[in-house]
């Protein structure tokens, strides 16, 4: 967010569940997305919320940032975690890829940033994020500092009337309610 300047942000919980926040900021007439696909669950019932959100947010500005479990070349990830994988990490990857073409959402990840998940099982490049109806978030980054999450804190620049920089954290705080941590 813009450091000093005050941006009325309110969330919307009837668009929201215990694996997606929507908010919207109104200064700058854009809904922002937060979404968690847990690995454990089926891509599909988290796909269907998000196009859910998306029919009943239509002509709305939004950007999602979302943790999809899923590897691609479309957002750069290592061939070795693409190939050879299962079945389930296959249908993953195909229904993000269909999902984004299908909604003509811009995907705002770039080639040469670091991994934007780092864990005791290795790292990998799992977290998107996307625009829709005419938003393109530039300038898209991964600070490999540390944080206090698995995931790396993206950012990246929203055009309106002028750039505003959005810091996204990738994954929304529910994720700790699966290790017991509030």
């Amino acid at each position: 967010m813009i450091p000093g300047e005050h941006m009325g942000v309110a969330g919307l919980p009837h668009l929201s569940n215990s694996h997606c926040v929507v908010c919207h900021v109104e200064k700058y007439g854009l809904y922002l997305i937060s979404a968690y696909f847990k690995y454990s669950d089926s891509i599909d019932q988290h796909l269907q919320h998000l196009e859910t959100i998306l029919d009943q947010l239509k002509g709305k500005r939004v950007v999602i940032g979302v943790n999809s479990n899923a590897h691609s070349p479309l957002w750069y990830s290592d061939r070795a975690q693409i190939v050879g994988r299962g079945n389930e990490a296959e249908h993953r990857r195909r229904m993000m890829e269909n999902f984004i073409m299908s909604r003509g959402l811009t995907l705002a990840n770039v080639e040469g940033q670091p991994p934007t998940f780092a864990g005791a099982m290795g790292e990998s490049k799992i977290d998107l994020t996307l625009g829709a109806r005419g938003v393109n978030a530039s300038g898209w980054r991964v600070l490999d500092c540390t944080s206090m999450s698995d995931h790396r804190l993206t950012t990246f620049k929203v055009a309106r009337e002028r750039h505003v920089e959005l810091a996204w954290p990738v994954e929304v705080s529910v994720r700790f309610r699966d290790r017991e941590v509030d």
